[in-house]
């Protein structure tokens, strides 16, 4: 969500003084929290009020403090503390293979993604306050919440429940309700398609990405092949890669720990994009899902992540991406000038790179996603290649090993 969308959305539905939302982004600046706790510090708009105009903004449902209250240990512990924390989740209820989860960003499909994988149930999403989200991670999972968010806990739990709104618009109608505004298509380029494509391949191919028995074994949930089932493994901790190694050998060694440590998708991310940072300044996952490339992840100079959750690249029209359908393939060189791929050139801030490298993804045989990489326009020609392709061969098998987790 963007706060000043739904900060906007406030003015626009009459909730909030125009005023009033430029004193709650500017005070955003200075201290921690999302715009809702924002305005709940400031006494700008109420609880109640508040709640409901996030589940229109977002159109979907909301839950209460008093629901969340109602969550027992039992549901909370069908996702462990460090997923929760990790992904602000909290699930507090469960009707036969259904889940409810509470969440600050509803409408993330990677994460409702996850939550159904790893608890193997159908989930449902509701929209709740960020403090009180806090408030059930406390409670269910024990953790600390941050002094501001604890500050305005303290002070809204202690107020009437029904108090006005003091940022509400006084005297006459409300204006009409809109939504938020999607953003306008930019123009594409007319580069032939024949003429922009043209993926790259190593000349033993056949040969570069053959997965060693050896790799094999550094997951042993897989020595039985991805349909086997999987034994019961114990909740572990990633390991962080250990970023004071500099040779991308020493480096890969350190990356394939934290892969057979990982307990979910963001731990995988976590060690790509981390070996990744000394070769290239821009670094992106993506993922596919319902014929379309999606922004999961990414980070460097000039990458905000929720450009890259907004990257949506539809698999059906000719892009970077719709040539690299097999193992063998990546990409290196600069990006096509192709209508499909301008939301990969918004999600870099708009700033196209002279070179970039984009290595396929696999699960078995299915295409999961991409791995792309750029240093704006210096080139990549000093990028470890072999070494980040045989990375994505290892998530392959880190990937496989969670989906058999899960």
């Amino acid at each position: 969500m963007s706060d000043k969308g739904f900060g906007e959305y406030l003015v626009t539905e009459g909730i909030l003084h125009a005023e009033g939302l430029r004193q709650a982004l500017d005070t955003q600046r200075s201290m921690e929290g999302r715009l809702d706790t924002v305005l709940l510090d400031l006494g700008l708009v109420s609880e109640l009020t508040l709640l409901a105009a996030l589940g229109r903004y977002h159109s979907t449902r909301t839950v209460s403090k008093a629901e969340l209250a109602r969550a027992t240990s039992d549901v909370a512990r069908l996702v462990s503390p460090r997923v929760a924390t990790r992904l602000l989740v909290v699930p507090f209820r469960q009707e036969g293979k259904t889940i409810s989860i509470a969440t600050v960003v509803p409408g993330d499909l990677l994460i409702e993604d996850e939550i159904g994988l790893l608890t193997n149930c159908l989930v449902s999403t509701f929209v709740t306050l960020e403090v009180r989200l806090y408030e059930a991670m406390a409670r269910l999972y024990g953790v600390v919440p941050s002094i501001q968010i604890a500050s305005v806990l303290k002070r809204i739990n202690e107020e009437p429940a029904h108090r006005g709104d003091a940022g509400l618009v006084a005297g006459g109608p409300r204006p009409p309700r809109s939504g938020p505004t999607a953003p306008a298509s930019p123009d594409g380029h007319n580069t032939p398609w024949a003429v922009a494509m043209r993926p790259s391949r190593s000349p033993d191919d056949s040969l570069a990405l053959e997965i060693s028995q050896e790799e094999l074994e550094e997951f042993p949930s897989l020595r039985g092949g991805i349909d086997a089932a999987p034994e019961a493994v114990k909740d572990r901790v990633a390991t962080p890669l250990a970023t004071q190694l500099e040779g991308p050998d020493e480096r890969l060694v350190a990356t394939s720990v934290a892969l057979q440590n990982a307990e979910m998708r963001e731990d995988i991310g976590d060690a790509l994009l981390e070996y990744c940072a000394p070769y290239l300044s821009r670094r992106l996952l993506l993922v596919v899902r319902r014929g379309k490339v999606i922004g999961w992840r990414g980070d460097g100079s000039d990458i905000e992540r929720s450009a890259v959750r907004k990257l949506a690249v539809p698999l059906d029209q000719p892009s970077v991406f719709t040539r690299l359908s097999d193992r063998s393939a990546y990409w290196l060189g600069p990006l096509p000038r192709l209508p499909a791929d301008q939301p990969l050139i918004r999600a870099l801030a708009g700033i196209p790179p002279s070179e970039s490298v984009i290595l396929p993804i696999f699960v078995g045989s299915k295409p999961l996603g991409f791995l792309y990489g750029d240093n704006r326009d210096r080139g990549v020609a000093d990028v470890p290649l072999a070494h980040l392709r045989r990375l994505v061969a290892k998530a392959d098998l880190a990937f496989q090993a969670y989906l058999l987790k899960g």
